[in-house]
């Protein structure tokens, strides 16, 4: 973890973390608390920039809907502001992206696919080279973190728990990898700059496990492997 890597992954989490709290509760406090992680996470690692920039009209959204419903009257104003106020901070981000992209300065991956480079790269960066299949059981288990997400989703109706939100933005920063390569030849990231894809994998599967675990108690050995 160097240069802005760490530091990037540190604000990565706190927002992480107020946007959980935000899509259960709905709170202006905790949506400003997102947009300054989010923020100064994108200018610690710019590869941070198109989650972060997707996610953030979604507290607006959530508030506008809650209104809508009649059970939130206050706080429309830090809302839009939450809003608001970041985006000089992304446009900046992006077009100094553009520029790095133009100068070829954002040479660290390539466009060879998604699990070749980014999940390939993460397990030789992070374990020795002689694990055999272990980017497979990767995509298996995120496979089955999407399963258990919706299974969990159906049987509870229940979308903002933080197994929902870390499954949708894991699975959302799968997505936008995929499209930006394909739209705009943007390399998938590789070893360091995915990082972002490990947070999201090992934040989810302790809750995948959980849920599990509270139908089929044997489940919860499964946790060990982490």
């Amino acid at each position: 973890l160097f240069r802005g890597y760490g530091l990037g992954m540190a604000f990565f989490v706190w927002a992480l973390l107020h946007f959980i709290r935000c899509v259960q509760r709905r709170s202006a406090r905790d949506a400003i608390f997102f947009a300054l992680g989010s923020v100064l996470a994108v200018y610690a690692d710019l590869t941070l920039l198109p989650l972060c920039a997707m996610l953030a009209p979604v507290p607006l959204m959530l508030h506008m809907w809650g209104r809508a419903k009649g059970v939130m009257r206050q706080g429309t104003r830090a809302m839009v502001l939450a809003l608001v106020v970041p985006l000089p901070a992304y446009w900046f981000a992006a077009r100094f992206a553009l520029h790095l992209q133009e100068k070829g300065a954002l040479y660290l991956g390539s466009g060879e696919g998604l699990i070749r480079v980014s999940v390939t790269g993460l397990c030789r960066a992070l374990f020795q080279p002689g694990w055999p299949f272990l980017p497979e059981i990767i995509v298996a288990t995120a496979i089955g973190i999407l399963v258990t997400a919706a299974w969990m989703l159906g049987r509870d109706r229940e979308w903002r728990g933080p197994l929902m939100v870390l499954c949708a933005l894991l699975w959302t920063e799968v997505a936008l990898r995929v499209a930006l390569n394909h739209l705009f030849g943007v390399n998938y990231p590789e070893d360091r700059a995915a990082f972002q894809l490990l947070v999201l994998f090992l934040l989810a599967v302790p809750f995948a496990v959980d849920a599990l675990a509270s139908v089929q108690r044997r489940w919860q050995w499964s946790a060990l492997a982490l």
